[in-house]
């Protein structure tokens, strides 16, 4: 191993924590994978995704992002909240977004030959009360009202190309975390035991 190469694996590992933590976490919230009767309790539940939280947080730290926020326990405050304030906005839009529209999340198992096509399907489609699948408005809309919101206490809400390459950045990665997601669970449920 070349010198060098391992902090730089470990900086690239703890930003994909980074980015994929808020999107892991409100996906926990708004459709958790534990069964009722599999004896997680709610407090198992609240402290995984407050890990999460603080581990994109971390992440975020490290990597430096944003840039106006300097490497220092203040700062480390502010990210945790905004981890904190991006998942509550995120999962109380999904919620209400879900219950008004009555759609149910898209459950049907993914098949392993098109893991992929399907996990991203599944995502971003839900169905109606009569069963039609839909675009999943309730995590779009969830998507774009947390990362808005999110604007509200972030610096780059005073640059509009910083506010503009934030919001698509934060789109892409929280859209790409829910993908992951379901990617990530549909291929352990399919492992051989």
């Amino acid at each position: 191993m070349r010198a060098g190469l391992l902090p730089l694996r470990t900086v690239a590992l703890l930003g994909a924590v980074a980015v994929m933590a808020p999107a892991v976490a409100a996906q926990e919230a708004v459709a958790p994978r534990l069964a009722p009767d599999s004896g997680a309790s709610v407090a198992t539940t609240v402290a995984l995704t407050g890990g999460l939280i603080v581990a994109g947080a971390a992440g975020a730290q490290l990597v430096g992002s944003p840039t106006a926020w300097p490497r220092n326990w203040r700062s480390l405050g502010h990210r945790v909240a905004d981890q904190t304030g991006l998942y509550l906005v995120q999962t109380a839009t999904l919620h209400t977004v879900g219950r008004a529209l009555r759609y149910r999340p898209d459950a049907a198992p993914c098949p392993r030959d098109g893991l992929v096509r399907c996990a991203f399907t599944a995502t971003f489609t839900a169905f109606d009360d009569a069963g039609r699948r839909r675009v999943n408005v309730p995590l779009v809309a969830s998507l774009l009202v947390g990362t808005g919101a999110s604007l509200l206490w972030r610096p780059e809400r005073r640059d509009a190309d910083a506010a503009w390459a934030f919001v698509g950045t934060r789109l892409g990665i929280l859209s790409g975390g829910f993908v992951a997601e379901r990617l990530v669970v549909e291929w352990w449920a399919q492992r051989p035991h």
